[in-house]
């Protein structure tokens, strides 16, 4: 009588009935996931609602052969090992995958003084900086490095360029007023070989 190397069950085989030998190839199956629920997938992070749809997709990608996959694994995000089901030519197959929790590139930044544009408000006006306020919180790829209280109004700092353009449009749109944008460089990306510039969007209100 042997014993499976996987659980310990007794076994006439190398492996029990439940973990019997695979014959199939895969890749290691490891699913990338932030607590701002993004998951990491084909160099991106996206945005996810259900972990299990996650790994199903994850492990699919893995296995060069067609299967049918079921992930074994609850919708709690925490540092864990989980199992994949997977039917393939009829015989049941458990496989080992990682569920690995890191931070995205923008969680990474959070409480930083890390910024990339700034967004002007002038002159001092509670209606267009609670509106301001609003647009900011409704994207959770963005975020408030600081913010400065100037004589004449805010100066807003955030995480992101396209997020202070977009702002600034729809400020314009809202409230009449005179919308500038500017950018300067600060820098260069080695790694996909381009500038980096600061964005600066003054809207001034009449």
């Amino acid at each position: 009588m042997n014993f499976c190397p996987v659980c310990g069950k007794s076994t006439k085989e190398t492996f029990c009935e439940e973990h019997k030998e695979v014959s199939f190839n895969y890749k290691d199956i490891v699913v990338r996931v932030c607590e701002c629920k993004k998951y990491f997938y084909r160099n991106r992070w996206l945005p996810f609602q259900s972990l299990k749809t996650v790994s199903k997709k994850i492990a699919s990608d893995a296995i060069k052969e067609k299967v049918s996959v079921s992930p074994l694994i609850d919708e709690d995000i925490a540092k864990k090992d989980f199992e994949v089901k997977v039917i393939y030519k009829g015989d049941e197959f458990l496989i080992p995958a990682k569920l690995q929790v890191e931070r995205c590139p923008v969680c990474s930044k959070k409480g930083t003084e890390y910024f990339e544009s700034t967004l002007q408000l002038r002159p001092k006006n509670k209606e267009i900086l609670d509106f301001t306020a609003k647009q900011i919180e409704k994207n959770n790829d963005v975020f408030i490095s600081k913010v400065e209280e100037q004589k004449d109004g805010w100066d807003i700092y955030l995480s992101s360029n396209k997020a202070a353009l977009t702002i600034g449009k729809k400020l314009s749109k809202s409230f009449k007023g005179e919308l500038k944008t500017s950018r300067r460089l600060f820098g260069r990306d080695r790694q996909k070989s381009k500038h980096l510039y600061r964005v600066t969007v003054c809207f001034r209100a009449d």
